[in-house]
């Protein structure tokens, strides 16, 4: 989204005097301003569109249900009444003397709290959040590991010093003289209560017609972002079965495989679709714009080579499969089979934090396996191999999944599959049933019987499909460009690993792969984060194109960037 929101309690001159930091933060991407103030209460907003109205906002996400869309109407709603959030939402309610600030049920999300003995804050984002509730901003080095072994960190904690993350279904009430009051209104027990494997489907079926039609008819503009791959095709027979005309779009050139596909796809089920070229910002441009991405997105958007990609101009909301992953498995489909009642052992053992780590010292690991472990035992989580369900939909896309989303769409990010009746639905499938991607090929087929998933095969993580297919029609184009190819087959042959998909596009760009690797990948901070091997092992391995370096080099690079815009302001 192109807007921020911040609810900030204190004495007026203090918040002052912390906004204007925040203001001189973000000044690169230039945005609009407005603050409103009830007693000793802030409401503070910021945008970045080109005509905006910050004054208008108070929510931040998907379009609310009518019974809550209102200031008034939010802070007089029970908590039963607040679960018709069940998406990507951040609101901050303010009327007569009283204030409310409520997280969505599902994600992605957006809502951060931070506070000293002078000033609290909420906001939409962990650096407000800090500079606004502690008047400082840095990151926290011990986050560094979970954050890079698993691409999301658990529970409250955060990569930003003094913040904690709100979780789900959380609403915050402030009133005159008393201290802030928070209650959990979805407890994760009952988001993640367990279903009868018989009636997973059943109420699968009902989640997904459900959560999309109320949803996608609230807002005026919704695309979904249609792939070749499994899960946004799902999406796009729930539409058509509702009778919804929502157009689709796909990522590429026309005649790349993924685009080809998903334009078979949305023909069969009598769906628009269109696709938008990826970024063609001149390689010089691209630096700021990647220092504009990490001051927005927290330093976690990465760095990438050629800016944003074009969007749907009219387009209000942007509808993804994300989050349908786990009604097939994705964090253990490799191994579930061979231990059908996992401990905490072998759950950590599935997402394997030490190897994705290499280089970095003992303790590194001990502090990525110890964070696992401590969110394992928290209370509420479902059992299990399904827990990892929860991380997934929880923590990776509802941590991790606004960053994913070009900062140029000024509107939300729908994600069906997170809603909580649809998450825990698709988790109670049993595991042959999702390994066989049962639900998704028995749905479509219903809509669009010429339409074929494709077969599941071990997933690689940390490069999904959707992007190893784009990647693959980029190599092809990359072998063509003089001495490209011969620069992506030298360095596989070379390092005896897989080459990395993307590596013809940065070889395109040797300017911008030199500024990666000797200015934000040689930063001095680097060794101080993780160890000189760490460090001079990530450097390597992107210089390298090693798949097992090579992305996670990219969002270093963002949180390098992001510290350097910290520690100057």
């Amino acid at each position: 989204m192109q807007h921020g929101l911040a609810l900030v309690r204190g004495a007026r001159e203090e918040v002052e005097r912390r906004r204007a930091r925040l203001v001189d933060f973000l000044a690169p991407l230039a945005p609009t301003w407005s603050t409103r103030w009830q007693g000793d209460v802030a409401l503070i907003a910021w945008d970045t569109a080109a005509a905006a109205a910050p004054a208008r906002h108070w929510t931040w996400g998907e379009r609310l249900p009518a019974a809550l869309d209102g200031p008034e109407r939010l802070l007089e709603a029970s908590d039963e009444q607040l679960r018709a959030l069940d998406g990507s939402h951040a609101c901050f309610a303010m009327a007569g003397e009283r204030a409310r600030v409520v997280s969505g049920g599902g994600g992605p999300g957006g809502l951060f709290a931070a506070a000293d003995t002078l000033v609290a804050a909420w906001a939409t984002s962990a650096t407000a959040a800090a500079l606004l509730g502690t008047g400082r901003l840095a990151l926290d080095v011990g986050a560094l590991a979970p954050l890079l072994a698993y691409g999301a960190l658990f529970g409250e904690r955060t990569h930003v010093a003094g913040v904690t993350a709100v979780e789900p279904g959380v609403r915050i009430d402030l009133t005159p003289g008393a201290p802030a009051r928070r209650t959990a209104y979805w407890p994760r027990s009952e988001r993640w209560a367990p279903l009868p494997e018989a009636g997973a489907d059943a109420a699968a079926r009902e989640a997904l017609l459900t959560t999309v039609g109320v949803r996608l008819e609230r807002e005026p503009a919704p695309w979904l972002a249609l792939t070749a791959g499994r899960d946004s095709p799902v999406l796009a027979a729930a539409c058509s079965r509702l009778g919804l005309a929502i157009p689709t779009f796909t990522f590429g050139d026309p005649e790349w495989p993924d685009v080809a596909g998903a334009r078979a796809i949305a023909a069969q089920m009598g769906l628009e679709h269109r696709h938008h070229p990826l970024g063609s910002l001149p390689e010089s441009d691209v630096p700021a714009e990647s220092d504009r991405d990490a001051r927005w997105f927290d330093g976690l958007a990465g760095v990438g080579e050629t800016g944003p990609p074009s969007l749907p101009e009219e387009m209000s909301a942007m509808v993804t499969g994300a989050g349908a992953e786990v009604g097939r498995a994705y964090f253990y489909q490799s191994v579930a089979r061979s231990r059908p009642r996992p401990g905490t052992e072998h759950l950590v053992a599935a997402l394997n934090p030490r190897g994705r780590l290499p280089g970095a010292p003992p303790a590194a690991g001990d502090a990525a396996v110890g964070a696992l472990r401590a969110w394992l035992a928290e209370p509420g989580l479902p059992t299990g191999w399904r827990a990892l369900d929860a991380l997934y939909v929880e923590h990776r896309v509802g941590r991790w999944g606004t960053a994913r989303v070009p900062r140029t769409h000024p509107g939300a990010v729908l994600a069906p599959f997170s809603a909580p009746a649809l998450a825990r639905a698709l988790s109670a499938l049993g595991l042959d049933d999702r390994l066989a991607v049962g639900f998704h090929r028995r749905f479509v087929a219903e809509v669009a019987p010429g339409v074929a998933l494709a077969p599941m095969r071990t997933q690689r993580r940390g490069v999904p499909a959707p992007a190893r297919r784009v990647a693959a029609a980029l190599r092809t184009r990359a072998r063509d460009a003089p001495g490209a190819g011969a620069a992506v087959s030298r360095a596989g042959a070379s390092s005896g690993f897989e080459p990395w998909p993307w590596a013809g596009r940065w070889h395109a760009r040797p300017a911008l792969r030199a500024w990666v690797a000797d200015d934000l990948l040689s930063d001095p901070c680097l060794p101080e984060w993780l160890g000189v091997e760490w460090a001079a092992a990530l450097r390597a391995g992107f210089i390298a194109d090693d798949a097992r370096h090579a992305e996670r080099a990219l969002l270093v690079a963002g949180l390098v960037l992001w510290a350097r815009a910290a520690q100057a302001t």
